[in-house]
């Protein structure tokens, strides 16, 4: 049976129970909350700021490392600009050595070839001087012998007194020479004889030889002074004029011609 007094009696308990026990303990326990609460926001805003913190400094080394990219690749760019540069330097230089090394060759193998060519020249001029002097000795004829003499007595003739007397003044042996490439005949020693007492005095001392290395002619010696006039003599300058003009003449004119 429902009794209005048990039931007052019960809500009043009731109320005054909820009210003890938010006094004493869901006050504590908000508190508690609010400070678990207040702790976990500042935690939270904590670890926000350390990754915001991180994002910055995450954003700050990908800025660092996109620089360290681009300096490597300018740095690269560089170092492969100076290499290629170094390059077409180092062929360069190569290139005009081995110009001047070919050129000095060249140069080298061309003056070679040249005094080669004067040397092999100078052998066929001396050769042919030669060839030519044994042809004309073995063909001589009298004639021949007998014009170079005469050539000979007419320089003599130009030949002073005075002049070959000074010149024969310190002889200490024969005065006068005469040199021939065959035996002169008596009319050739006598004029001969005859041309050098009258420069020298009907006294003076001549000596006759002979040397078949003259080939043809006479060489007449009167001190320092010598009248040659022999087919040697002429051979002889026959083949320095050659050699003369194979000096004289410009590179490549030999073998052009």
């Amino acid at each position: 049976m429902f009794n209005v007094w048990t039931f007052l009696l019960e809500l009043v308990n009731f109320l005054v129970l909820v009210w003890i026990l938010k006094r004493l303990l869901y006050g504590p326990i908000v508190e508690v909350i609010n400070r678990r609460r207040q702790m976990i926001r500042g935690q939270m805003e904590e670890i926000e700021a350390r990754q915001a913190a991180l994002g910055q400094e995450k954003q700050r080394i990908e800025e660092q490392l996109a620089n360290l990219a681009r300096e490597r690749e300018r740095t690269v760019a560089e170092a492969r600009s100076a290499a290629e540069e170094e390059r077409r330097k180092i062929l360069a230089e190569a290139g005009e050595q081995a110009r001047q090394a070919a050129e000095r060759l060249r140069a080298a193998v061309e003056a070679e070839r040249q005094d080669a060519a004067r040397d092999l020249q100078g052998r066929l001029i001396d050769e042919a001087v030669w060839v030519s002097g044994e042809i004309l000795a073995s063909v001589a004829a009298a004639s021949l012998d007998d014009a170079l003499v005469a050539a000979a007595l007419r320089e003599l003739d130009a030949v002073t007194p005075e002049r070959a007397r000074g010149l024969t003044a310190a002889a200490a042996g024969p005065q006068a020479r005469v040199v021939s490439a065959h035996a002169l005949t008596p009319d050739r020693r006598q004029a001969a004889e005859q041309r050098l007492r009258r420069l020298l005095g009907e006294g003076a001392a001549i000596e006759f030889g002979q040397d078949a290395a003259l080939r043809a002619g006479v060489r007449i010696e009167l001190g320092e002074l010598v009248l040659e006039a022999t087919l040697a003599a002429q051979i002889e300058a026959l083949r320095r004029q050659a050699a003369a003009r194979l000096e004289a003449a410009p590179a490549g004119a030999g073998e052009s011609a």
